[in-house]
């Protein structure tokens, strides 16, 4: 798993290292009538996959937190329940509802 976690890794730093290398001219962003400082283009990739990279980071944490809520409620809940002696299960206390031996 490291290496293919390695190799995945390298991948990644060689195809931002080639970004870099052909998308160096400069680009100016421009939102109504403010512009931005000339900044590279490959830059502005970067910056871009990062921020995506953050918007979905926030989504996994809050629903891990979610879930995590949720088991604690449910451990509590389930140690302070006491498991019942056959009070679930249907005509336990009379035999009822299991199977008959043959032999009697």
């Amino acid at each position: 798993m490291k290496a293919i976690r390695l190799i995945l890794s390298m991948a990644v730093l060689l195809l931002v290292l080639l970004l870099g290398i052909y998308n160096h001219q400069l680009v100016q962003l421009t939102l109504f009538s403010h512009q931005s400082l000339p900044i590279p283009l490959f830059l502005l990739v970067i910056l871009c996959f990062a921020g995506g990279f953050l918007v979905a980071s926030l989504v996994d944490v809050s629903k891990i937190s979610r879930l995590r809520r949720e088991l604690r409620k449910e451990q509590k809940r389930a140690v302070s329940v006491p498991p019942s002696a056959g009070g679930d299960v249907p005509g336990a206390d009379k035999g009822q509802g299991l199977p008959k031996n043959s032999e009697n």
